[in-house]
């Protein structure tokens, strides 16, 4: 086989596997879009009350809603329907007090402010093109716990 050939097979292999991550990755986001949408819905109340108080304190422009659904999971940002969106499990809402659910709701809006969302989607596009870089995974990762800190560093100034 000659140099040719092997870039050309190399090439074939990269397209392939990105193809595949693409289309898996993009079919589990449809997927688990669709649960959230059966088993959420929109609370009001915690939308114009502590929602509206926290997205004012952080400079929030547009007031993201809170989204609680019967799943029992960590509470994080989502896009829905044109607009971010703050998704907690109304396990979390019930077990926490008022101070403690403040904190999060902080927290999850503080990923908004710095627009770590728009970041994810960017970051899941190098991960389709450099999959195979073991870089890649590493700062995947990297940017993941730093987003978490610089949240929870936010929150800390806030609070």
């Amino acid at each position: 086989m000659s140099g040719a050939d092997l870039v050309g097979f190399g090439l074939i292999v990269w397209g392939l596997v990105s193809s595949l991550l693409l289309l898996v990755s993009a079919a589990r986001l449809l997927r688990f879009h669709r649960l959230l949408v059966s088993t959420a819905s929109v609370d009001r109340e915690l939308t114009r009350g502590l929602a509206a108080s926290v997205a004012c304190q952080l400079g929030i422009q547009k007031q993201p809603d809170v989204v609680v659904t019967s799943a029992n999971i960590a509470p994080f940002v989502w896009w829905r329907a044109g607009h971010s969106v703050v998704v907690i499990s109304r396990h979390v809402i019930e077990e926490l007090d008022q101070a403690e659910l403040h904190l999060i709701i902080t927290h999850e809006m503080a990923h908004i402010k710095r627009h770590d969302h728009w970041f994810r989607w960017l970051e899941w596009m190098a991960l389709i093109v450099f999959w195979w870089n073991p870089v890649m995974w590493w700062a995947r990762r990297q940017l993941r716990l730093s987003e978490e800190m610089a949240c929870d560093q936010l929150v800390l100034r806030t609070v």
